[in-house]
């Protein structure tokens, strides 16, 4: 901004304030290439962000929690999609074990200031073998090369544009059940019936399990059971409800 003022200057005065007519051609045809250069430089910035180069960010991978009430058996991702097969979702989680409530994430911000962030950032879920709910988060920058570039090309930017935000939320598919906010509150309709009618069955299953899983591990303590007994509880459960929803 400062070299382009002071070009500014320069270029009038070369042509207006020096009286000798060669000195005048000569330093005005330096200064106004000078000048047309430093617009053209402005110009790629601005359009193809000449002076800048990418820079992602993975952010450390997160525990997160069910948003089912905490006595539930089942763990719960509530993910309602934005618009039609945009694969960008608002989901509902506990970021913490011990928060009563559960909260939207990624909801998109609608203000004049905030709508074309909001444009940039895309959060979906995939399910894994693993035992934890995840969420990561990676971001796109544009950051300039150097303070050389900056100098030239800043008009009062903030140090990093954002290019792209992705947020992804992994759940595990065998303890896990993904529902959109109907199907939750279907559920929390049938739920006492879902465990009513399959309380019994779920027992006899994990006691089932627990006897196949000691003959095999005889030497498994007493925690290590009791520790599967609940992740089978918690399978038996997220498979009827996905039987369920079908």
């Amino acid at each position: 901004m400062i070299i382009l003022i002071i070009l500014t200057i320069a270029l009038f005065a070369s042509w207006l304030l020096i009286p000798q007519k060669l000195s005048r051609y000569i330093i005005g045809s330096i200064v106004t290439f000078l000048f047309v250069v430093q617009i053209i430089g402005i110009v790629a910035n601005m359009t193809h962000h000449f002076g800048m180069q990418k820079e992602t960010i993975h952010e450390s991978e997160k525990r997160i929690y069910s948003a089912a009430n905490s006595k539930s058996p089942a763990q719960m991702l509530i993910a309602n999609e934005i618009g039609n097969n945009s694969n960008n979702y608002v989901m509902v989680y506990k970021d913490n074990k011990d928060d009563t409530k559960a909260t939207a994430h990624f909801k998109p911000k609608t203000t004049k200031e905030d709508i074309s962030v909001s444009t940039k950032k895309q959060a979906y879920y995939e399910t894994s073998n693993d035992d934890n709910a995840t969420l990561k988060n990676t971001k796109e920058y544009w950051v300039w090369k150097n303070k050389y570039y900056r100098y030239l090309f800043d008009f009062g930017k903030e140090d990093k544009e954002l290019i792209k935000e992705t947020s992804v939320v992994t759940v595990p598919d065998d303890t896990w059940v993904v529902l959109n906010a109907q199907e939750a509150k279907k559920l929390q309709k049938q739920q006492s019936k879902l465990t009513k009618n399959s309380q019994k069955k779920a027992k006899e299953a994990i006691q089932n399990k627990i006897i196949t899983y000691k003959k095999e591990h005889p030497k498994a303590s007493d925690k290590t059971i009791k520790a599967i007994a609940e992740k089978e509880q918690k399978r038996y459960i997220t498979q009827q409800i996905k039987d369920m929803m079908k």
